[in-house]
């Protein structure tokens, strides 16, 4: 925290440090600037809860009906049973979020299929009286209306930081807060709302920025509905970085992790130059 606050001085003097770390770091932070409020407090540091660990955390948490998904796929010919099953973890985020969506229109579907079948004509209105009281009534159709508006609000998540809309994430954040309290997340149930709080209470400088300016994402193109998250950009850079190799232990060497620090982004670029 003290080396990005000194390299953002250096370069933008007066300007309000915000890093963002996933949820084990994330925890730290808040540590530090509990601990150390006049100099790395709420105030003068800005701690974000990384965006992309905690969509891959919304997309692991319906494995409640993973026996299902995997079956269901299989079965349509969508995905060979392993690569569904991978869903479940999230190992491939856009496989996953794609899965999410393909689920969400087919429960769309057959919830209006069934209603129209009911009424036969289609009126908001009566659409919505009708599902309260097939709520009130079948534990089933209960339950996949849940499932329904909880991938709904996933991909609202989403839609917020493509679109850069500060204010859609903060609050489809409150409403996906209670699913990690349901679902028994605890890491994220208990440090999540701090979080959320941490974005309601912004200094007035970043709050500008954030709101009016949207640079609480990236974009590496001029293209509208291209917003990526800190951590997700930090990740592609990682990613340019290490190669087809990796690199396995380096966080425990000090001295090769400083050197991986300083050198990285310089790395990336002279990699894209060589490419592109």
């Amino acid at each position: 925290m003290d080396v990005v606050k000194q390299a953002t001085n250096l370069l933008n003097p007066g300007q309000i440090p915000v890093i963002t770390l996933d949820q084990p770091l994330f925890v730290l932070a808040k540590l530090v600037q509990w601990q150390f409020p006049a100099t790395h407090g709420e105030g003068p540091y800005v701690a974000m809860l990384g965006g992309l660990h905690t969509d891959g955390s919304l997309e692991r948490t319906w494995r409640f009906t993973g026996r299902l998904w995997v079956d269901f796929s299989s079965i349509r010919s969508l995905s060979s049973a392993g690569t569904a099953q991978s869903m479940l973890k999230a190992a491939h985020l856009a496989r996953t979020r794609d899965a999410h969506q393909v689920t969400l229109l087919t429960l769309h579907i057959l919830q209006r299929e069934a209603f129209l079948s009911c009424y036969g004509s289609e009126q908001e209105e009566t659409a919505e009286a009708w599902r309260f009281q097939l709520i009130a009534k079948s534990p089933t159709f209960m339950f996949w209306d849940l499932i329904l508006r909880y991938k709904t609000f996933i991909l609202i998540f989403v839609e917020a930081h493509k679109e850069k809309n500060f204010l859609l994430y903060v609050n489809v954040l409150e409403e996906l807060a209670l699913r990690f309290f349901a679902l028994h997340h605890v890491n994220y149930a208990r440090w999540l709302p701090v979080h959320i709080r941490d974005m309601k209470f912004l200094p007035r400088p970043i709050t500008e920025e954030f709101e009016i300016q949207g640079n609480w994402v990236i974009s590496k193109t001029a293209n509208t509905f291209s917003g990526i998250l800190f951590d997700q950009a930090h990740e592609q850079e990682n990613r340019n970085v290490k190669g087809s190799g990796g690199c396995i232990g380096l966080t425990e060497n000090p001295v090769a992790l400083g050197r991986w620090m300083l050198s990285g982004p310089e790395l990336s670029r002279v990699r894209e130059r060589i490419l592109f």
